[in-house]
């Protein structure tokens, strides 16, 4: 199976194949600029591009976002303009820090699914457990529960810069153990926050 994935040096993007070659096998996918699965592993502001650009034409989009409600118009505007010929909506809910048991792993699918985007769906399946929701369900969702990581790791993040000058014999061990989520936290890639942030149910104030 041909695919591409524009974005493949990027953390998402790599992670991504990385998994696909080591739960699949080699010999089941194989990278070429030209597939006509076009994955894109991009933050949304890129979308809007890419999914108008000829690279995409007579090809498969395959939209992992963050958000799905947005990055979906702009695919199916992509088909409607006799650019691309179909698109899938799926937001992988696992990343480089998830479990590797694909029972515990997550994809959600946001889009139909049709003969043309079966076969990605089906890849998919190798990584993760699917379920579907529809794409404004999934972004409400996701503004309950993404951007509220934000604004937690904005607030720890603020929090720490405030006890800089304190020893480390002076931290107890609580907040040692915050000290450590708070890492985990901030150690997010800037496009998977910029993603994040363009979800057009964001309540907050980031």
């Amino acid at each position: 199976m041909l695919i591409n994935i524009i974005g493949i040096e990027g953390n998402f993007g790599s992670f991504l194949w990385n998994e696909f070659e080591r739960i699949t096998g080699k010999d089941r996918v194989e990278l070429y600029e030209h597939a006509f699965y076009q994955i894109l592993a991009v933050p949304f502001e890129a979308y809007k591009e890419i999914c108008s650009s000829d690279r995409m034409k007579n090809k498969c989009i395959i939209n992992v976002c963050s958000i799905q409600s947005s990055s979906n118009e702009l695919c199916r505007r992509s088909v409607s303009e006799g650019i691309a010929e179909d698109y899938l909506g799926i937001h992988p809910m696992f990343g480089r820090r998830s479990t590797n048991i694909k029972d515990d792993r997550y994809s959600i699918i946001t889009s139909p699914i049709t003969e043309k985007n079966r076969e990605i769906r089906d890849l998919f399946k190798y990584l993760s457990s699917i379920t579907y929701l529809d794409e404004i369900s999934h972004d409400k969702y996701m503004a309950k529960t993404h951007v509220k990581v934000l604004e937690v790791a904005n607030h720890v993040k603020h929090l720490l810069e405030e006890t800089e000058d304190i020893p480390y014999y002076c931290m107890p061990p609580s907040f040692l153990k915050l000290v450590d989520f708070a890492k985990q936290l901030l150690d997010m890639p800037e496009g998977t926050k910029d993603s994040i942030l363009a979800n057009p149910f964001r309540v907050d104030k980031l």
